[in-house]
């Protein structure tokens, strides 16, 4: 992994240059209540497993506990973030009620709980552990027999061209003097490649890409996307991004570039109110 981008260019560029954590697969299996991709989340009485607006349980994606990874700034110290989409073809993209982000402020040390799950699969192609997989006619984005345990990793993120902070498809609001400072410094560490870019969008992102190289999960930062982002405004920051690929095609969103990301107001996410979310998922 390259070496994370200088905190001077934070300061710099403020609201150009965010915080974020990478969220990297562990070899060993979470502990219930723990970071996880995939797998069963943790429930229990005050918190069942989730079902979509047509009754059905809900695919599991991830959970952040907060309080085990390195702190962010613009979240909360403390607390479990789950991630869950319809389970259909789609991943919830076109229903009504798709996708849910939910915030438990505490988790009991030590007693949190994979059950739950009794007469709720009856009603769910989301298969129980040891079920055949993938049922038929399901289009699974993570195996739910297999959790990956998640460590957090500091870093600072970027936004991708033709985000809202710049103004979108035209990318007229991409300062000069971010787009010099990111050239400079690829050609201090040895990325001599972006000289050759052909204007100033081509050499963004060839330095965004060479510094900031996108892992699998990232925690904070901004979003993802492939065609065109899916915010109105920067005042949305992104929760949870998720991309296709992996050493075992852990996530696939249908193609290599695939990638889906969950987002909210900024100072709903500090405050732990994730009732009014967004996600999106492109490729």
């Amino acid at each position: 992994m390259p070496a994370p981008l200088p905190e001077s260019l934070a300061h710099r560029f403020p609201g150009l240059v965010r915080p974020a954590l990478a969220l990297r697969l562990t070899a060993a299996p979470p502990a219930a209540g723990l970071s996880q991709l995939g797998g069963h989340p943790y429930v229990d009485a005050a918190h069942p497993w989730p079902l979509d607006a047509r009754g059905r349980a809900m695919a599991f994606l991830a959970q952040v506990n907060l309080g085990e990874l390195p702190a962010l700034p613009g979240f909360p110290r403390r607390g479990l973030m789950q991630f869950f989409l319809a389970d259909d073809p789609h991943h919830g993209l076109f229903a009504e009620g798709g996708h849910l982000v939910r915030f438990l402020p505490d988790v009991p040390a030590g007693g949190a709980s994979r059950g739950g799950l009794r007469g709720i699969f009856g009603r769910s192609r989301t298969p129980a552990p040891g079920a055949a997989f993938p049922p038929p006619e399901f289009n699974p984005l993570v195996d739910p027999r297999v959790p990956h345990g998640l460590q957090g990793v500091p870093v600072l993120a970027l936004p991708r061209l033709g985000s809202v902070e710049f103004g979108g498809e035209g990318n007229e609001l991409l300062p000069d003097e971010l787009v010099a400072a990111l050239t400079g410094l690829a050609r201090e560490r040895g990325l001599d490649r972006v000289a050759h870019a052909a204007d100033e969008w081509e050499a963004y992102d060839m330095a965004a890409a060479a510094l900031v190289p996108p892992g699998q999960l990232t925690l904070g930062g901004f979003p993802d996307f492939v065609q065109a982002d899916p915010r109105q405004s920067p005042d949305q920051a992104a929760l949870l991004t998720v991309r296709s690929g992996g050493s075992a095609r852990v996530v696939d969103w249908g193609g290599d570039l695939g990638v889906g990301c969950f987002f909210a107001a900024s100072e709903t996410i500090e405050a732990g109110d994730l009732t009014a979310t967004g996600f999106s998922w492109d490729v």
